[in-house]
C-alpha cells in the first residue's frame, strides 16, 4: 500500500494539507518580521540592489527589501506560499517585486541575477544542500556575495 502522505504535493494540495500550509505561512508572515528587517538592514539595501530570496515563503524579506527601496524576487516551490505572498504585496502595495516557482537546487534565474541573496530560515528544507549552495554562489553578480542563514 502507497503512503499517500509521501505523494502528496508540496502544494498542500487538499483541504487538510492546504490549511496546514496556510497557517504556517500565516504564522512565517507574522513571526519572521523582526528577523527579516534585521537582515534586509544588514545588507545595507539600496534602490541599486537586486534580492533573491530562496525559501522565500510568504514573502516577508522579500517586502522588506522592497520597502527599502530594492528590486526583490522570491523564490519558493511551493504555490500556495507564492500566491499567499502575492496577495500581501497586493494589500500592501508592494513594488519591484518579482515571485517564482523554484527550488534552491536549481534557481530558476540567470547568472548575475542577484546583487544580494539570502536564504532566511530556508535551508533545512533543502533536498540537496551542496546543489543549493552552488547555486546560490552562481546567482549574485561579480564581486557580491551570498548569504544562506
Amino acid at each position: 500500500m502507497q503512503d499517500e502522505r509521501a505523494a502528496a504535493p508540496r502544494d498542500g494540495v487538499g483541504p487538510v494539507g492546504g490549511m496546514v500550509e496556510l497557517v504556517t505561512a500565516i504564522s512565517m508572515t507574522v513571526g519572521r518580521g523582526a528577523l527579516a528587517r534585521v537582515v534586509a538592514e544588514t545588507a545595507g539595501l539600496t534602490r541599486a540592489d537586486r534580492v533573491v530570496d530562496v525559501g522565500c515563503g510568504p514573502g516577508t524579506a522579500v517586502r522588506q527589501a522592497s520597502r527599502l527601496g530594492a528590486a526583490a524576487t522570491g523564490i519558493d516551490p511551493s504555490a500556495l506560499m507564492l500566491r499567499f505572498a502575492h496577495w500581501i504585496c497586493r494589500i500592501e502595495r508592494a513594488r519591484n517585486v518579482t515571485w517564482i516557482e523554484g527550488t534552491a537546487e536549481h534557481l530558476p534565474i540567470p547568472r548575475g541575477q542577484a546583487t544580494v541573496l539570502w536564504a532566511i530560515s530556508s535551508l533545512h528544507h533543502w533536498t540537496d544542500r551542496t546543489a543549493g549552495l552552488s547555486e546560490c554562489l552562481r546567482a549574485p553578480a561579480a564581486g557580491r556575495t551570498a548569504n544562506p542563514t
